[in-house]
Parts: C-alpha cells; sequence; structure tokens
C-alpha cells in the first residue's frame, strides 16, 4: 500500500508538475546556499575590482549627489580609492592593507561604500571635467549596481540577492507560462541543477557573482522560455505575451549589463528564421504568425537601447567614449593565442601585451597613416591617449591590414590556437566538478533518475523534453562565440553552464530510454498471454497522444497513420516533435476506464485459475470497451 501511494504521488496527476517545481526551487536555494558557504556575497572579484568600483561609484553619484548619465564623479574615485578599494600600494601601505585581501573584506567594503554615500562636496554634475565615463565598457552594469541599493542597501550584500531575486523572477515566470505541464518544468529542474554545479565548481575560484561576465548567465533562462515558445508556436494570449514581455525584459537588462549576452538574441534569431523558412517551404504561411514573440524581444532591446543612449552624459560625446563593450579590441587581442606572434610580431609592436596591445597597433596604425585632424582622434594634446570611439576604429583598421597581409596566421590562429585555448580554458572547470562532494553527487543522481522515470512513464512527454533538449544544445554552441573570441575563463561561464544543462539533459534521456526498455521487457512478460489485446492497447494509446505540429495534421488523418501498420510513419514522427501539451486525456472519464480495466485483468486472471475460459472471453470484451469508452 504504501509503494503504491508512493508510486501515485510522484507519477500520477499534477503531482509531477509540483514535484519538477520543487526540485526546481531547491535548486535555486541550493546554490544560494552553496554561494553563501563560499563567501560570494561578501567579496569583489579580483578581476572586476575596476568595473565594480566605477559602477559604485556612479551609482552613488546618481542616487545620493545629482549625477546622471552612467558617469562618476572623480571625488568618489578618491573617496572610494582611500577607502581601501584599489590595488595601489601607495595607498594601501598608507592603511595597513594589501591587495587582493582587502577586496574580501566586507567591512572595509560596506564602510568604503558608506563614506561615499556620506561625503559632501559641490559638485556640478554638467561639468564633463568633474566626472568620468566607462570608456568603452558596458554601463549596463551601473543600472544592476542601482538597483541593488534600491532593493537592499548600500552595502556589497547586496549585489548577490539582486542576482537571485532576478534568477528567482525568470524562474517563476517560466513555471506559471508552461502551466501543469512535466517536460519544460523537467527540463528547467535539469537547466537549475546544472546551476547549481556551476556555483559548486572553479568558476567562482577568484571571483565572484556580482561580475558583468558572470551575470550574462542570466539570460539562459529567459532565452529558454522565448525559445520553446517560438519552437512551439504558442497563440498570443494575455499571459504569454505578458510572461514573454517581462522575461524579454530580463533578456535586455543583461545585454546592457555584458554585451556578450549577444549569443541568446543571435540564437532566438535563427531560430525563428529558420522555422519561417520551413513554414514558407511548405506553404504554411499563416503558421508564421506564432512567431509575435521574438518580435517582442527585439521592441524591448531597441527601446532599452534607445533609453540609454538618450540618458547618457555630454562626456560621452565630448570625449568620444562608447557605451558597449569593444570587440575588435578583443579580436586582436586574441592574436596572441599563436606562439608565433611573439616570435614574428612581437616587436613591430613594442612587446605590448594583454590589452595594451589593441592599443598600441591603433597607435602605429595612425602613424603609417597621419589623420588629418587629429585633435578628433587624440584624447590629450600629447597624443598618448585615444579617444574610445576612435581607438576601436583604428583597431578594426589594424586588424585588417594585418589580416590582408598575413592571412594564414590569423586563419591558423582563430581556426586552431584559439579553440584549443577554449577547450583548455573549459576542461578545467568540468573536471572541478568532479571535486564535488560524493553526497551532492548522489542527490543529482536521484533527481535525474526521478525525471528518467516520469519520461520512462510517457512517451509524449520525452518527445516535448527531447526537443527543449535540442534547443537548449543549440544555444550552448551559440554561447562559444565570445569563448572563441577570447579565450578566457573569466568569460566561460555561460557556455560552462549550458554544458553542463545540455550534459545533464542527455543523460535524463539516457537513462529515461534505459528504463522504458526494463518496462517494456516486463510488461511484455506480463501479459503474454494477452499479447494481440495488449497491442490494441498501445495503438489506441499512441492514438491518443499524438499532438500534431501546429495542430495542422487533422484528426482523421491521424487515426489513419496510426491504424495502418501500428506505428507512425516519418513524416508524423517528425511533425509530433511539438512541445504541445500532451493529448491525454485525464478527465474522471478516462480515470475510471483505467480502473475499471485493471479490476476486469485482475478478474480475468482469477478465472483463469479457475479453468473457466467462456468467462475470460466474456470479462475481456467488457474490459476493452470500457477502456474504448
Amino acid at each position: 500500500m504504501i509503494i503504491r501511494g508512493a508510486r501515485k504521488v510522484l507519477g500520477e496527476g499534477a503531482w509531477p508538475f509540483r514535484i519538477c517545481i520543487g526540485l526546481v526551487y531547491l535548486a535555486v536555494f541550493a546554490a544560494f546556499w552553496i554561494g553563501v558557504q563560499r563567501d560570494f556575497h561578501s567579496r569583489i572579484g579580483l578581476g572586476n575590482w575596476g568595473r565594480m568600483v566605477f559602477a559604485i561609484g556612479a551609482a552613488i553619484t546618481e542616487l545620493e549627489h545629482g549625477g546622471y548619465g552612467y558617469v562618476t564623479s572623480g571625488v568618489m574615485d578618491t573617496v572610494l580609492q582611500f577607502a581601501g578599494l584599489t590595488s595601489n600600494p601607495a595607498i594601501l601601505d598608507t592603511l595597513g592593507l594589501k591587495a587582493p585581501e582587502n577586496f574580501q573584506n566586507t567591512s572595509l567594503i560596506n564602510t568604503a561604500i558608506q563614506k561615499a554615500v556620506e561625503f559632501k562636496w559641490n559638485f556640478n554634475p554638467n561639468n564633463v571635467e568633474e566626472v568620468r565615463g566607462a570608456y568603452n565598457d558596458d554601463v549596463g552594469f551601473i543600472e544592476y549596481v542601482k538597483l541593488s541599493f534600491r532593493l537592499f542597501g548600500y552595502n556589497v550584500t547586496s549585489f548577490y540577492l539582486t542576482y537571485f531575486l532576478l534568477l528567482m523572477l525568470s524562474v517563476t515566470i517560466f513555471i506559471f507560462s508552461f502551466g501543469k505541464r512535466t517536460a519544460p518544468c523537467g527540463l528547467l529542474a535539469v537547466v537549475a541543477l546544472a546551476h547549481v554545479g556551476v556555483f559548486a565548481s572553479e568558476v567562482f575560484a577568484t571571483e565572484t557573482v556580482a561580475d558583468a561576465r558572470f551575470l550574462s548567465t542570466l539570460a539562459i533562462i529567459p532565452a529558454l522560455h522565448i525559445g520553446l515558445f517560438i519552437v512551439e508556436g504558442r497563440r498570443p494570449s494575455v499571459v504569454a505575451v505578458v510572461s514573454i514581455g517581462l522575461q524579454s525584459g530580463i533578456l535586455a537588462f543583461v545585454f546592457l549589463i555584458r554585451a556578450t549576452a549577444a549569443w541568446a538574441l543571435l540564437a532566438l534569431f535563427l531560430l525563428s528564421a529558420g522555422l519561417t523558412i520551413t513554414l514558407w517551404k511548405e506553404n504554411r504561411v499563416a503558421a508564421m504568425r506564432y512567431f509575435w514573440s521574438i518580435g517582442i524581444v527585439f521592441s524591448l532591446l531597441a527601446a532599452a537601447t534607445l533609453y540609454v543612449q538618450a540618458s547618457l552624459h555630454p562626456r560621452y560625446q565630448a570625449k568620444g567614449e562608447l557605451t558597449h563593450h569593444v570587440v575588435w579590441h578583443a579580436v586582436f587581442a586574441s592574436l596572441q593565442h599563436n606562439p608565433a606572434w611573439f616570435t614574428k610580431y612581437a616587436s613591430k609592436f613594442g612587446n605590448a601585451q594583454g590589452d595594451e596591445l589593441p592599443y598600441m597597433a591603433a597607435k602605429l596604425y595612425l602613424v603609417k597613416h597621419p589623420p588629418a585632424n587629429p585633435e578628433e582622434i587624440y584624447l590629450t594634446p600629447d597624443r598618448e591617449y585615444l579617444r574610445g570611439a576612435t581607438a576601436e576604429t583604428y583597431v578594426r583598421k589594424a586588424f585588417l591590414e594585418l589580416l590582408w597581409s598575413d592571412p594564414g596566421f590569423v586563419a591558423e590562429t582563430f581556426l586552431f590556437y584559439i579553440p584549443c585555448g577554449a577547450y583548455r580554458t573549459v576542461w578545467p572547470l568540468v573536471t572541478s566538478l568532479g571535486r564535488i562532494p560524493l553526497q551532492y553527487l548522489l542527490v543529482a543522481f536521484m533527481v535525474l533518475s526521478y525525471l528518467s522515470w516520469l519520461f520512462a512513464r510517457d512517451e509524449a512527454e520525452r518527445r516535448c523534453f527531447t526537443v527543449g533538449l535540442l534547443v537548449l544544445t543549440g544555444f550552448c554552441f551559440f554561447s562559444l562565440l565570445p569563448l572563441l573570441a577570447v579565450p578566457s575563463s573569466a568569460g566561460a561561464s555561460d557556455p560552462f553552464y549550458l554544458l553542463v544543462a545540455a550534459a545533464l539533459g542527455c543523460s535524463v534521456l539516457v537513462l529515461s530510454r534505459v528504463i522504458g526498455s526494463v518496462r517494456y521487457v516486463v510488461r511484455s512478460r506480463r501479459f503474454r498471454g494477452d499479447s494481440a489485446t495488449h497491442a490494441a492497447e498501445r495503438k489506441e494509446d499512441l492514438h491518443t497522444r499524438v499532438r500534431p505540429w501546429h495542430h495542422q495534421i487533422d484528426e482523421e488523418r491521424a487515426r489513419a497513420c496510426v491504424g495502418r501498420a501500428g506505428s507512425l510513419p516519418r513524416e508524423l514522427r517528425i511533425r509530433s516533435l511539438s512541445w504541445g501539451p500532451a493529448a491525454v486525456v485525464q478527465g474522471r472519464k478516462r480515470r475510471f476506464a483505467e480502473l475499471a480495466g485493471q479490476w476486469g485483468k485482475s478478474f480475468i486472471r482469477m478465472w483463469q485459475s479457475c479453468g473457466r475460459r467462456s468467462a475470460v472471453r466474456h470479462s475481456n470484451d467488457s474490459c476493452h470497451n470500457a477502456c474504448r469508452n
């Protein structure tokens, strides 16, 4: 009785959906707890402290001192640096501090923030010489810091809490949008479990959650939500439009925080374009109206971009600074991954390394090609520093010049050495998962086993899960694009996260196949004497579960396809891979018929043991009539 009750709770009715939701929220809480145990909530990342100090100064300048336009006051920079938020040894020695320990001191960070809030001086926010901008970096991170301060106060923990607030919001919208459906919630549980693995890995060896390079992972669940809506062809409704609008807003916000999240936008666009071409070839133009969700995504993205451009401080235009992360700068710097660079080109560029190399390349290009208006190119009269926008322009020209002169070197770099560098970056993160405690791995295995058991019981839900997993795997490949441009551990968060999620999803599919095969063998032995009846039931059940793609295949054609050979033809198998809900009748009549069928089979076995063959045939006919009704 206990076993039957447990099977009913875990596998019947709405309980699988509820348990999947519980697993999702439990995984989010587990990630939160792991982050607290590893002090992610109380420190500043070592590779992100400059960007963080600028964002803190810009946020406080706007919220407390009348500033605007994504700039920070020079006074705020001075206050934060002399309060200990710097790596300058001259300043830290006077305070008795050392880097990087100062960025892991929670009380020091909070004290520095409070000093910046309470400091008062005569400030003219319109003076372009009193402030500084992001200088070719993403200004959306300032909005993130402002949101954290407004919600949770002026402290370093607010950045950590804001991350999980946005994550919980995205997860909750996903759950409410797909209703009581096991496949999407199971896929979300796999993604949430992968999120726990990321927090337990070495991605945060020296960093923390409040890093623009990691905050791009917040785009994964909104992108998955929108991608599933596109594949499903969901009709617009109030709930659907509101949910897609909120997820699109989160996606646009993450894109402003970190421009590398553009891989999600590119993946959604190509997914929509591919389905559009497919429907166009099949002369099903009317079905393209279901792609309304991608229109909302790019509309909100355009609105957010226009808002940022309209809110900029005049300094950005006066000094020629960009409001997004530079692209050609990173592309040119990636040439250093080729070992031949140091023997072939390093001396020609003054042996510059790291981020200094692209600027040196731009300066040398300007020496070879002197500009007609140098005052609009250089930021200072001594011509030591370039304006942000012009620096990006001339770095691009220098790269194209090198590509034209030595295309083999550039091709070898980006086709061989950089993919090898990306592999060397991601693989240590994957191996770090093996150092997770055994009890955590056992819990993950139990969760995956339960999901596999659910999908082994329901073929239609497993097909829906397979389609969602294909979308997730496609996102994994697109997330590799920024890593292939700059193979560094800082930009490996998105591909590593999606790689773990795709691997867990594939393991669920494999386990569900194994469990399904075992169940089939057990049932075939149990009902060997009733094989013809079992086959008829299988046909009827298969027909009931057929959900034509976009509901374009009529009922009569589905019946004909099922009745021809007991299995679906290739065309219907492909089109039945819709994310749409499984058309399994779950009303009271269906449940009553199933109970009647089970009672009838037990009654048949009892009479067979007594040798009454006539009663067997009569009960068998009545049983299947009840099941069909």
